[in-house]
């Protein structure tokens, strides 16, 4: 049987690579741009279609939406998110609720994952 903080390090280790992999497929679809014909009329007499960069990947996430705007803001959300699952695991430990301080660490792990496969859904078009 492995020792409770074996477990807590596990349970670290697995949320940290879930959100490193959230940060990067987020990074890889809102950097994204492709060239795209869009039917513009900029002026009253002339309107047709032109080409112009069009960002591909959106973040769904209403939380999030204002800080990955820029690479900074996607590396303090995450960061943020990040220190804010261990502190409430933290929280649960130390008041004696191990139980709780896991499936915290869990969730945030799972939700991290399924954000991930979101945003790698937008890079693999």
């Amino acid at each position: 049987m492995l020792a409770e903080d074996t477990y807590e390090n596990i349970n670290q280790a697995a949320e940290a690579g879930a959100k490193a992999a959230d940060g990067c497929f987020t990074h890889r679809s809102l950097s994204h741009v492709e060239s795209r014909r869009i039917w513009t009329c900029p002026y009253s007499n002339h309107c047709g279609l032109t080409w112009q960069p069009v960002q591909v990947g959106t973040e769904n996430d209403p939380i999030a939406s204002p800080f990955v705007r820029s690479t900074a803001g996607q590396i303090g959300h995450f960061s943020a998110s990040m220190a804010a699952d261990i502190g409430l695991a933290y929280l649960f430990h130390g008041t004696r609720h191990h139980k709780l301080g896991r499936w915290a660490l869990a969730i945030g792990a799972g939700v991290s994952r399924i954000r991930c496969e979101s945003a790698k859904s937008y890079t693999t078009r």
